[in-house]
Formats: C-alpha cells, sequence, structure tokens
C-alpha cells in the first residue's frame, strides 16, 4: 500500500440523508428506469454529485449507484462506471446547462418540490463519444457486488477536438477499485436538426 487517496478528497456523505435529499454536502442526480428503453444500463443510473462543485473545473466527482432496488456494482460492471460519467469539459462552458454547478443547482430547486431530479435530455450543443479506453482492475468487488461507489474524472488537456479521461474508482472503505485512462473526442452537433428529423420507417442503408 503506498498510502494514495483521492485527490482532492471528496466531502463526506451519508447515503441516507442522499436518498432523502437531505445530505448537507451532495444532492441526487437520477435517471428514471425506463423498462423499453435502448439504453437499460444509463435508465437504471444514480450519482451523487455535489452541490458545491470543486473550484478546479477540470475536475469531476460524483458517487454512482444503480437505482433498482437490490441491484448493485459487481466488477464486470466496471466498465459502464468508468464510461458513463458527463466529462468535466461541461464545466468550461459557462452556459452549459450539464456542467457540475448547474447540475447541482437544478437538483437542489427540484428537491425541494418533491421527486429527485432526473437527468435532462441532453441539449449541450456537443457530445463525446469514446475513441479509446484501457482499465486496470486494482480490486476485485465482492461477489454479491457493492451499491455505491466513488469516480473521480480529471482531464488533463484538450487539443484539436480530443481530450483525456483520467478516471479513478474507489469503494466506500476508501480502496482503490479501479483506474481508466481514455481519449474522448468532442464533436459539434446541429440540436435543431436533430429535434426536427422525421422518425419512423425510411430507407434502409449499409455500414
Amino acid at each position: 500500500m503506498t498510502g494514495y487517496s483521492p485527490t482532492p478528497a471528496p466531502p463526506p456523505i451519508d447515503f441516507d440523508r442522499l436518498l432523502a435529499n437531505t445530505d448537507p454536502n451532495w444532492i441526487r442526480y437520477q435517471v428514471s428506469y425506463k423498462s423499453d428503453t435502448m439504453n437499460k444500463a444509463l435508465s437504471n443510473y444514480m450519482a451523487a454529485i455535489p452541490k458545491t462543485p470543486n473550484a478546479d473545473k477540470a475536475i469531476k466527482q460524483q458517487w454512482v449507484a444503480p437505482a433498482l432496488p437490490g441491484q448493485t456494482w459487481t466488477t464486470d460492471m466496471l466498465g459502464l462506471v468508468v464510461d458513463a460519467a458527463i466529462p468535466a469539459v461541461e464545466n468550461f462552458y459557462a452556459d452549459s446547462p450539464h456542467s457540475t454547478k448547474a447540475t447541482a443547482d437544478k437538483c437542489v430547486i427540484t428537491a425541494r418540490n418533491g421527486p429527485p431530479e432526473e437527468i435532462p435530455q441532453w441539449s449541450a450543443p456537443r457530445f463525446y463519444p469514446t475513441v479509446n479506453m484501457s482499465m486496470d482492475i486494482k480490486k476485485v468487488l465482492p461477489e454479491q457486488g457493492v451499491k455505491w461507489l466513488f469516480v473521480l474524472v480529471r482531464t488533463k488537456d484538450v487539443r484539436e477536438g480530443r481530450f483525456d479521461n483520467l478516471v479513478e474508482v474507489w469503494d466506500e472503505s476508501g480502496e482503490l477499485v479501479a483506474l481508466s485512462q481514455q481519449l474522448w473526442m468532442a464533436v459539434e452537433i446541429d440540436i435543431a436538426a436533430l429535434k426536427g428529423r422525421r422518425r419512423g420507417p425510411g430507407p434502409s442503408g449499409k455500414l
């Protein structure tokens, strides 16, 4: 053991209070589960994000858990854990609805009125496909899995439409579970054009 720990250290969290929307440091950010969605994995995704984001915009911190009762993260699900977070680069857009601060503020307001905030439809004019990803599993999770994992994402440089994600995954006992190094692209999209696209039967094509 080297004594390495998450830097910056996350603020304390009480998961019972988080689920009741009363934790002083964290707020719940949840995707409603839809059995008929094409992406059931992200439809079953619950996160805790800091109410006061870290001053370093290149860093994102969150606790993540499956939303369905009784379901846990297992070792073979760690690829989803490291690849599912909204990247830190959204923090650098002052008007982004998906920055850590904007998301936390909206979740806090919504929590006052009843149900936890659900992840809104993606509305930023860009998306981030993963080009390359490697993962080093440092600790095998127990066979029954674990409910909560802490994910720390750090971006060092953005250049020519590409950026790195360095991801650390930790368990509740403070042990390092996995490391991931990723290369992502930033792709500009036309939101208005996508919204106006017709849906329905159309000519088939080949890749």
